[in-house]
C-alpha cells in the first residue's frame, strides 16, 4: 500500500483488522461517528482484541 500522506508513512504498511460494508453513504458516515464515541471505541477496542 502507498501512502500519500507524510503523518501516515511511520504506520506502514497498513493492515485491516475490522470491515463493515453498508448499502449507502450515509449509513456508513453514521456508524464512523459512532466509533469515535466512547461507547463505539470501547466496541472496538474488544472486536481487535478478541
Amino acid at each position: 500500500m502507498v501512502s500519500r500522506t507524510i503523518s501516515n508513512k511511520a504506520y506502514l504498511p497498513f493492515s485491516i483488522v475490522y470491515f463493515e460494508e453498508f448499502e449507502t453513504r450515509e449509513e456508513a458516515i453514521r456508524r464512523e461517528r459512532y466509533f469515535k464515541t466512547a461507547a463505539g471505541r470501547k466496541f472496538l477496542k474488544k472486536k481487535i482484541i478478541d
